[in-house]
């Protein structure tokens, strides 16, 4: 999603694969997802489950497992974004569920 505002409820995001955010991909959009699983996607890259860039996250009563990135964030990978997490389970396969750019997160 690019430069979209979207609401999403009961959303199987299942088996899908891509360089970035395999499952989801979000740059300087905003998503509230809720009651939604994001199962079993690929990322060569970042964000086998979602991947977030500028954007606005909401994950509310959603799961998130068996995603795996090559590089980082296996469930959720997030550069300079805002992310609420609220009831939310999150499992993966490979490399870290959360992983989290701080560096460029807080550049001025």
């Amino acid at each position: 999603m690019f430069n979209t505002n979207m609401d999403a409820a009961n959303l199987s995001v299942m088996g899908n694969h891509a360089k970035r955010g395999g499952g989801i991909s979000l740059n300087t959009a905003t998503l509230t997802v809720s009651s939604s699983s994001i199962l079993d996607n690929t990322a060569v890259v970042w964000g086998g489950g979602i991947r977030t860039r500028s954007s606005r996250l909401t994950l509310v009563a959603s799961s998130a497992s068996g995603n795996t990135a090559e590089w980082n964030g296996g469930g959720l990978f997030a550069e300079p974004s805002s992310i609420t997490l609220h009831q939310l389970q999150l499992r993966a396969l490979c490399y870290p569920d959360l992983d989290f750019d701080f560096e460029s997160m807080f550049k001025n």
